[in-house]
Formats: C-alpha cells, sequence, structure tokens
C-alpha cells in the first residue's frame, strides 16, 4: 500500500531490489481479508498519526532500508522512520524471514547508540549522511515531514516518551509558560495587596513550584539519540 506523493521529476532505481522494497507489505498480501488491525493500522495509533501519514513513512522505511544494503555506508533513519523500524523488528516471521532473508539477502541489525558525545557526533554525521544519499540516489530531497533537518532531528525528538492518555494530560509547553506566569503575577499582586488566604497562598505556591520542576526535571535529562 503506498501513495504518491514524490515530486513528478522523481528518480528512482530500477533494480531488483528497489522493486522488491516497493511491492513489500508487512502482512501477507493473500490474508489482508482477515487482519482487523494490521501494521500500518498499529503504526498509526502507536504514534498518534491518520492513517495517510502513516502509509508515507512506511514508503519511507522503504528507502531507508534500501540505502542501508546498496550504500556502503551506516544510514541513520529519522525519528519516524526509526518508529516504523522498532514496530517492524516485532513482527519478527516479516522481518527476519520475508525482509531480511528472502528481499535484503542479509540480516539488517538495529543497532542503538550507546550514549555519550562521540555517540552523539557519529549518529549525528551518519543521519547527515544519509540526508545526502537519499539526494542522490532518489534525486530529490526527502520529505521535510518525515526527514526532519539533522539539527532537528538530533535535538527535538530526543526527548519523546511513551505516555499513558489515561492517566495523563498532555499540554503543549507554550500554554504552560503562560499559565506559570500568570500564576507568578496573580501570586505577587495578592501578597503585596494582602489579599490572599493561607490556603489560596498554598496551593498557588505548590502550583508554581510544580511547573518549574517539571521543566528542571526536563531540561536536566539527557538522551542521545
Amino acid at each position: 500500500m503506498t501513495t504518491n506523493y514524490l515530486p513528478q521529476n522523481k528518480i528512482e532505481p530500477s533494480d531488483e531490489l528497489w522493486t522488491k522494497l516497493k511491492n513489500f507489505s508487512v502482512e501477507d498480501k493473500n490474508n489482508l481479508s482477515k487482519v482487523q488491525f494490521g501494521f500500518l493500522e498499529r503504526l498509526a495509533k502507536e504514534n498518534n498519526w491518520n492513517i495517510v501519514y502513516a502509509i508515507k513513512v512506511f514508503d519511507e522505511y522503504k528507502k531507508f532500508l534500501y540505502l542501508a544494503i546498496k550504500t556502503g555506508y551506516q544510514v541513520t533513519p529519522s525519528d519516524q522512520v526509526d518508529q516504523v523500524w522498532h514496530l517492524h523488528l516485532t513482527y519478527t516471521h516479516s522481518y527476519w524471514d520475508n525482509l531480511c532473508k528472502n528481499i535484503l539477502n542479509t540480516p539488517l541489525h538495529h543497532n542503538p547508540t550507546k550514549g555519550g558525545i562521540s555517540e552523539n557526533t557519529k549518529y549525528t554525521n551518519a543521519y547527515t549522511k544519509t540526508i545526502e544519499l537519499y539526494e542522490t540516489t532518489f534525486g530529490h530531497k526527502p520529505p521535510a515531514n518525515v526527514w526532519p533537518e539533522t539539527k532537528k532531528r538530533m535535538t527535538k525528538y530526543k526527548n519523546l516518551k511513551r505516555l499513558n492518555t489515561t492517566k495523563y494530560f498532555i499540554l503543549p509547553k507554550i500554554p504552560m509558560v503562560l499559565i506559570l506566569f500568570v500564576l507568578f503575577v496573580y501570586f505577587i499582586v495578592n501578597i503585596f495587596t494582602h489579599s490572599f488566604l493561607l490556603l489560596e497562598l498554598i496551593i498557588c505556591f505548590l502550583l508554581i513550584l510544580n511547573i518549574l520542576l517539571l521543566f528542571v526535571l526536563n531540561k536536566n535529562h539527557k538522551v542521545y539519540t
């Protein structure tokens, strides 16, 4: 299942590997009618994507696989493509038997970073090289909403975490900053006007402290990707 989202002047490889990858599906195409919650639906759900975007990223995953086998360089995926890779690895029969054995003709292992500055530098350089190889191989720049620029890839996506939405709310940071500012102003004004009740003072102080702690903990939690 693919979508036609690339430029009309696109250049695609014409070899057997690319032909096989373009036609590759995680599920057995002969049994699709029996699949009620397929790979692409799971990919979309777990990443909070719509199905069209999930299909697009899956197509980009195939390009990443092609680059990994054909270029001879260590290639690094975007975070979006990496999520496809992670999920595909859990479909062990599809990944190891169908993909690696029958299409790639070699095992393709996922090697996470070991952490540290040197590893971060290595993967940063590898991602930059991957983008260059993509452009050379396919004749156009990769879609930015799947393959962000290197700086954004290595910073914006490093703090992504799984979150149970039945237990937690998800609030963007900018509104949280505004809330913190309003609470602080409210706190200061009422202190100077002496119009605070003790309970209100305690609640407001705890809210401000809690929000500040969230920012501090998030800032100090370093994850190398």
